[in-house]
């Protein structure tokens, strides 16, 4: 299995601001590690993008 890591940090927004900005996939490589060095495109009702380990998809709604 897999390692991983939790963090727990407090930013001092209205959570609803937040919220608004971060659940827009082409927004998720500016704060999900694994796609920091990746394009996001949508495909359909999918997104794609090409990491490290090779091309992954998101199955969000495109918008």
């Amino acid at each position: 299995m897999l390692s991983s890591r939790t963090l727990s940090l407090t930013i001092p927004r209205h959570w609803l601001d937040l919220y608004e900005t971060i659940w827009k996939p082409e927004f998720f490589p500016k704060w999900a590690s694994g796609l920091t060095h990746s394009a996001l495109e949508p495909d359909g009702n999918r997104w794609r993008a090409k990491g490290p380990p090779g091309q992954c998809e998101d199955p969000v709604l495109a918008t």
